[in-house]
Parts: structure tokens; sequence; C-alpha cells
């Protein structure tokens, strides 16, 4: 305790940066409190928004359905029809290919 006496300058340094550290630890604390509290604060409104989100999504899942297909036979009758002209498009098109690269290989 003497030599803090016997030197002020040095002593009144040491309190400076004392204090210097206690404001910095004092700071950071009301930092960490004050985003505690923003935090808690948030919170309901972060639960709410979830909670209605997913209301909302199982009630769109539940309202929104695909619609009805109709009669088994009827379209199933429609389904072959459609595939039937598919399937003759398609043979046309392999045969109009196949012309196409026999012009190919030819020239």
């Amino acid at each position: 305790m003497g030599w803090l006496v016997g030197h002020p300058l040095v002593a009144l340094v040491l309190v400076v940066v004392g204090l210097l550290l206690f404001a910095g630890l004092w700071s950071a604390i009301a930092r960490l409190t004050e985003g505690f509290w923003l935090s808690l604060v948030k919170l309901p409104f972060r639960l709410g928004g979830w909670i209605v989100g997913a209301v909302s999504g199982l009630l769109v899942r539940q309202w929104a359905k695909p619609p009805k297909l109709a009669a088994g036979d009827e379209r199933l009758s429609e389904i072959m029809g459609r595939l039937e002209t598919l399937q003759t498009e398609q043979e046309q098109l392999l045969e109009e290919l196949r012309e196409l690269l026999g012009k190919r290989s030819e020239g």
C-alpha cells in the first residue's frame, strides 16, 4: 500500500483502468439482460404466428381437396381412348424420325 501512496499517478491510472473494466462489465450485463427481455417480449408473438400458420395450413389442406374424378367406367374408356390416340401419334412420329435419319445417313 505504501508503494501506491508513493506513486500517485500509477494509482490514478490503476483506478481509471479498474473503473473502465467495471463499466465494460456493467454494459455487457445490461446488453445481456436487454436481449433476454426483448426475447421474452417477442416470444408470445412468435408463438402466435406459429400457431396461426399451423392452423391455416391445416385448414387449407382440409378445404382444398382435389376435384373428384368422373364415374369409373366412363373415365376408364376416356383414358383408353387417349392412350390409343397417343400411341398412334407416337408410331407416326417414330416412322417420320426413321425416315429423317435414313435420309441423313444416305446424304
